[in-house]
């Protein structure tokens, strides 16, 4: 692709998109390991929060 002068979003993001690499498995299975009954949960029952952040703000003074 040749630059146009002009950098759009898009533009900007395929560039970067083909300069980065895909983390390698081990990574990633470690990564998603750690979470995967929690991942699990939340994709079975949509009712669950994927963040509890809703909790956090009625802490916060």
């Amino acid at each position: 692709m040749k630059p146009t002068g002009r950098s759009t979003p898009a533009a900007v993001w395929s560039a970067s998109a083909r300069t980065q690499s895909a983390p390698d498995r081990a990574s990633t299975r470690s990564a998603t390991g750690a979470r995967w009954r929690a991942l699990t949960h939340y994709l079975e029952d949509r009712a669950v929060a994927i963040d509890n952040n809703h909790l956090e703000r009625q802490i916060k003074p």
